[in-house]
């Protein structure tokens, strides 16, 4: 029922001709509106009304956006030669995933000044040692660390100084942001 209700204001608002920035709007905040309403109804907690609260403010600061549909082919088939091949693309997305934890960017940060074992590194975290194992795991499928055995002791380093070179850039890019 409510997804009809929504889809016949959708198809309102995209059928009317002018489409205008008031209408686009309402349209916006109807759905976040329903959207708070079904979270309330379910029961969800606050902290997933605050999240759709948020989203609903970002919806405010739009992008401008092209006032007509000029299609520049020059331009496209340009950058269509300089893209990366698909399959590129998608491994380096997963490098990029495999940065997107906290805990790993801790631990790269550690190797950056040494090597360390997985109990030194458990110990400056204070994390377990199956949860800073567990990390390392992941890094070194990713070929982000490398280990060597020093008899029963097993310890950890950068595979090699590109990984600090792209931890230090983003570090650089967040700071510039300030």
């Amino acid at each position: 029922m409510f997804c009809r209700i929504l889809r016949k204001k959708v198809v309102r608002i995209y059928n009317d001709e002018q489409r205008e920035k008031l209408q686009i709007k309402r349209l916006q905040l109807f759905i976040i509106n329903s959207i708070i309403y079904i979270f309330k109804k379910l029961g969800k907690g606050v902290y997933d009304i605050y999240s759709i609260y948020r989203i609903k403010n970002k919806m405010e600061k739009k992008l401008p956006v092209c006032e007509n549909t000029i299609i520049h082919k020059e331009i496209i088939e340009n950058v269509k030669t300089k893209i990366p091949e698909e399959e590129v693309l998608y491994d380096l997305g997963d490098f990029f995933k495999l940065l997107g934890d906290s805990t790993r960017i801790k631990i790269l940060s550690a190797l950056f000044h040494s090597e360390m074992c997985v109990c030194d590194i458990a110990s400056l975290f204070e994390m377990t040692q199956s949860a800073i194992s567990h990390q390392l795991r992941v890094l070194k499928q990713g070929r982000l660390v490398k280990y060597r055995k020093s008899g029963k002791v097993v310890y950890y380093s950068l595979d090699d100084e590109h990984i600090k070179k792209i931890v230090e850039q983003g570090l650089t890019h967040i700071l510039e942001k300030g």
